[in-house]
């Protein structure tokens, strides 16, 4: 009997201390979900990205032997690579695109119907086309580079800049419409010339199509 009683309390203590270190392990478990959850969404974003495979192989280790609930945690090591490796290359595809957003306004600026409307009608294209300005760039805090992110991904940033010609453009031609309303737009025809014959024929194609068109009013080459 006294030994069997004996034997319920020492069960009891030890379930006891267990379930108190259960009780740590969920609390533990519960404050660092966030911070896990953060960094997959910065392995999604950092798939492009020449470290992407050892940042996901240092990720999935952490999670295929259980370190999630290591004394020293693991992630936070991992989250600092990822963010410094996506906060350069969102700043280098920023800097890319301000690049071309430069030399096309440049160019814009110095069109010669662009000149003569006046400042109101330049904002008003601009802005229906949605180069009135270029977008800041928030990528300090690792907070604001995953809001950033989430907004223009690495890959559309790529889209972005090869829209900027055509959007500029665009711009021009508007300039010229509201100089004179005829005004056309004309786009060369691409390909590869690879013999004297075939520049002089398509010279001689394009000076026929643009002599037709300019029987409609003036044109602008795009």
């Amino acid at each position: 009997g006294n030994e069997q009683l004996a034997e319920i309390l020492n069960q009891h203590d030890t379930l006891s201390k267990q379930a108190g270190e259960w009780a740590d392990l969920a609390e533990l478990a519960a404050k660092r979900k966030p911070a896990w959850e953060t960094l997959q969404l910065l392995l999604k974003h950092s798939k492009t990205l020449s470290e992407s495979e050892s940042l996901n192989q240092q990720a999935n280790a952490v999670r295929d032997e259980r370190r999630l609930l290591d004394q020293t945690d693991p992630v936070p090591a991992i989250h600092k690579e990822a963010v410094t490796a996506l906060r350069s290359a969102v700043k280098k595809a920023y800097d890319d695109f301000k690049t071309v957003y430069d030399d096309e306004m440049a160019a814009l600026e110095s069109n010669d119907n662009w000149v003569k409307i006046t400042s109101d009608q330049q904002q008003d294209i601009l802005d229906a086309e949605g180069i009135a300005v270029i977008p800041s760039l928030s990528i300090g805090a690792d907070s604001s580079l995953l809001s950033t992110l989430e907004e223009t991904p690495l890959t559309n940033w790529k889209t972005k800049i090869n829209a900027l010609p055509t959007q500029f453009s665009n711009a021009a031609l508007a300039a010229a419409t509201l100089l004179e309303p005829e005004t056309q737009t004309v786009k060369l025809t691409s390909g590869t010339l690879k013999t004297e014959e075939d520049v002089r024929n398509w010279i001689a194609n394009v000076e026929e199509n643009l002599l037709d068109k300019i029987q409609d009013g003036p044109i602008v080459i795009s």
